[in-house]
């Protein structure tokens, strides 16, 4: 496969499981999709996380699955050829001010920038960063609807 193919040192991850497997159709055209789920419960995010995030790192993710045999997810990241002291520390994340996360400019810049090579909705965008919590994204949608309902009950009011 094209997974042994690239030059360089990797580490590789394999990770299995027995579970049902998957056809190389759900594979192809959603797997690694946001929002897809076969799960009653969750957000259906996390492989498309972790597939951002090995791809941000230089890395892929190969799968191997068929129906009723189960799954192998193979990871290949780049070994780092830096020493520790020279690994950058994470920047701080945004702080807290009256219980709402605020992030700099030069963050929201950073988001925006990924948002125009990446064409993502800016609060995905803001949640894979680590910027926003995925609470924060349902309680800002909450007061979204709330503030709609609002809006529509003014402008029926103003009607009558």
């Amino acid at each position: 496969s094209s997974y042994l193919k690239s030059p360089g040192r990797f580490v590789y991850v394999e990770i299995r499981d027995t579970g049902v497997g998957m056809t190389q159709n759900f594979i192809g055209n959603h797997l690694f999709k946001p929002f897809t789920t076969t799960k009653e419960k969750g957000l259906g995010l996390a492989l498309y996380s972790a597939q951002e995030i090995v791809r941000l790192h230089g890395g892929e993710i190969e799968v191997e699955s068929r129906p009723g045999q189960g799954t192998m997810f193979r990871i290949k990241l780049p070994v780092c050829s830096r020493g520790l002291g020279e690994v950058m520390k994470r920047k701080q994340l945004g702080q807290y001010l009256l219980d709402m996360r605020v992030i700099s400019e030069e963050e929201l810049k950073e988001a925006m920038q990924i948002q125009a090579t990446d064409n993502r909705k800016i609060g995905n965008i803001l949640i894979d960063m680590g910027y926003v919590r995925k609470r924060e994204v349902a309680r800002a949608l909450e007061k979204q609807k709330e503030a709609e309902r609002r809006a529509l009950e003014l402008f029926m009011r103003d009607r009558l």
